[in-house]
């Protein structure tokens, strides 16, 4: 029996931004919808199961609704059976990690989670080598993709299926520990010292607050602070080493730092980190984000290091398909 696990974060793409900047907000019936097409997709590659983590009411709701539609139209696929976990719903990022943890322990073949950049970090050191489909639905996305959901589950069920093996149809991330007190907080593409001293909203769009960025990969056509390292250095996704960016007196590179959000920031240094390396951070009082999101709380710039890290397997909806393509062609 093949399975694939969803989580849907009812939450992704409700933060501050949405509020001081022209951010992109995806509702809860548009998830459903997403769902849906993303079961379609499953369906058609053979997929017997799929794990459902506990939904808001509105995305479950729009789920139902729409697969009803679509019935009476005669418009379905074969679809795979959907079972809900029983879990206990606190709408908070606790209910991610209960149900990447259920699915992890029944043995899923491959994970898809719908949510922004802050949902797909937890699933970093959760999931081990279950690959995983990273759809963005959140406020401020740089790692989970923007793909129609349709031709993603497509991508997923082959993968989860063995129609394209892991290595022919994924790419294997890196990601970023970071340690402060005693505690470690992962991220997946960027960290970053900021002076703001409590984490309140958690959202960045202040420049002059920013000291120092450390990312995985830097996407020149993404937003947000590796956008900052995007300026100064090539540092394409699969690239097997990462950087460090100081903010301080240099040259001004103008950046996207948020959604609808152009500024200028002084970059005084940046230097390239090797997989395995431990960067320590500037000693600045105030917080330290992971992801764009302003995480711990650093009231007198308490040692603090950031590692990088091997991460997950990310499911590569292009590869994939390409793959399906070369296998069909050589038959």
């Amino acid at each position: 029996m093949t399975r694939v696990g969803i989580i849907v974060n009812p939450a992704s793409g409700h933060d501050i931004r949405r509020l001081i900047s022209a951010a992109t907000v995806v509702d809860n019936s548009e998830k459903g919808a997403m769902t849906v097409r993303l079961l379609s997709g499953l369906g058609a590659t053979g997929v017997d199961e799929v794990l459902m983590m506990p939904a808001d009411l509105t995305v479950s709701r729009a789920i139902d609704r729409i697969t009803r539609s679509l019935v009476v139209q005669g418009l379905t696929a074969p679809m795979p059976r959907v079972t809900w976990l029983d879990l206990p719903t606190t709408y908070h990022a606790r209910d991610t990690i209960a149900a990447l943890a259920t699915m992890v322990e029944v043995g899923v073949d491959a994970l898809c989670v719908l949510g922004g950049d802050g949902t797909q970090r937890l699933v970093h050191g959760r999931v081990g080598e279950v690959p995983v489909l990273p759809l963005s639905t959140g406020t401020n996305n740089i790692y989970p993709v923007w793909t129609e959901a349709t031709v993603a589950g497509l991508a997923a069920g082959r993968v989860a299926t063995g129609q394209v093996s892991r290595e022919q149809g994924c790419v294997r991330e890196k990601a970023l520990e970071v340690t402060c007190g005693g505690r470690t907080e992962a991220a997946l593409v960027d960290v970053g010292v900021i002076s703001d001293t409590f984490a309140g909203a958690r959202a960045i769009w202040r420049p002059d607050h920013i000291h120092e960025v450390v990312v995985s990969f830097a996407d020149p056509c993404a937003i947000g602070l590796s956008s900052i390292a995007a300026s100064v250095i090539d540092l394409p996704r699969g690239s097997s080493h990462g950087a460090r960016v100081v903010i301080g007196d240099g040259r001004l590179h103008r950046v996207p730092i948020a959604p609808g959000l152009v500024v200028d920031v002084p970059v005084a240094e940046v230097t390239k980190v090797a997989v395995g390396e431990t960067v320590n951070l500037m000693p600045v009082a105030g917080t330290i984000s992971v992801d764009g999101e302003r995480e711990i709380e650093r009231y007198r710039g308490e040692p603090a290091t950031v590692r990088l890290t091997e991460g997950p397997w990310r499911i590569d909806v292009g590869r994939v398909l390409r793959a399906t393509r070369l296998q069909r062609d050589s038959a």
